[in-house]
């Protein structure tokens, strides 16, 4: 009886795992790619001689951690890191050397003309008034009383509206308002120049206005100030912005006729510019529209 031969399995064809060719694949186009970028690059050789050549040629300082005379080792190296720049003033208190009190903001190197902080704001403010009042200097005017105070980021003016700026019930400003607007407008100004941003808010008391309502009346006031100011003078629109509060932020109760006068007013807040970023108008716009 025939017995069948066994076929040989030493001529059987192997057939890698089907990862191993991606796999292939992948480390083929990493190899390529790196070839690549190591044919586009090129050294520029006289950059890289002045490197090596400022590296060598640059002087040797010996530091001690721990000089045997003692003293500040920071501040005797400091006097060769940075011999010509000079640190901002200490915001010191009145009567230390580069405080406060001492040297005005617009003398104060580091510092914005027209100040940083809301007491060198008011600072610079003052100073301008002291430069235009009667017996100032050349040049003065007289100026109606202003209240000037000073806010957690801003400092405010506040103006009378009725008699100083308007007629009772009315928003277009009396000949004696635009005088008074013409001379604030300069600072106001500077101010803007120097990055800080400016609100008008008008003002009323609680006594029901017939035909427009207290809303309207105190916005056309604030609107009435901003626009003069602006047409008047160099101020950005996007520096100052108009606002009506109405007789939702009174001074007093509105018990008296002096009370509810005190309330009809108009306030001209100057914001730092941290505060603002340089234009109050970006306060109430939408993300991305301007």
């Amino acid at each position: 009886m025939n017995r069948k031969k066994k076929k040989s399995t030493s001529g059987a064809k192997m057939v890698l795992p089907g990862w191993m060719a991606s796999y292939g694949d992948m480390f083929t186009i990493l190899m390529v790619f790196f070839v690549l970028l190591f044919t586009m690059s090129q050294i520029d050789q006289e950059l890289f001689d002045r490197v090596m050549a400022g590296i060598q040629t640059r002087p040797q300082v010996d530091i001690t951690l721990a000089p045997d005379g003692g003293g500040d080792l920071l501040t005797d190296l400091g006097a060769n890191i940075m011999p010509n720049v000079d640190p901002p003033p200490p915001a010191g208190a009145p009567g230390e050397v580069g405080g406060v009190g001492d040297v005005p903001p617009t003398q104060r190197t580091g510092h914005s003309p027209m100040g940083d902080t809301v007491s060198d704001m008011m600072n610079s403010f003052m100073m301008y008034l002291a430069a235009e009042v009667p017996g100032g200097g050349e040049g003065t005017h007289e100026l109606p009383d202003v209240d000037i105070t000073e806010g957690e980021h801003y400092f405010r003016i506040t103006l009378e509206a009725d008699h100083m700026l308007f007629s009772s019930g009315q928003s277009s400003l009396l000949p004696d308002a635009r005088d008074l607007l013409l001379y604030l407008a300069p600072v106001l100004h500077e101010f803007a120049e120097a990055g800080h941003g400016i609100i008008v808010e008008g003002h009323t008391d609680n006594a029901p206005m017939p035909v427009i309502g207290n809303r309207q009346l105190s916005a056309n006031r604030a609107a009435s100030v901003t626009d003069f100011l602006i047409s008047n003078s160099d101020l950005s629109p996007r520096s100052i912005f108009p606002i009506g509060m109405s007789e939702y932020f009174p001074l007093n109760d509105n018990q008296t006729p002096a009370e509810m006068a005190a309330n009809r007013r108009v306030e001209i807040k100057v914001f730092t510019a941290e505060a603002t970023g340089g234009a109050v108008a970006s306060w109430f716009a939408i993300p991305g529209t301007f």
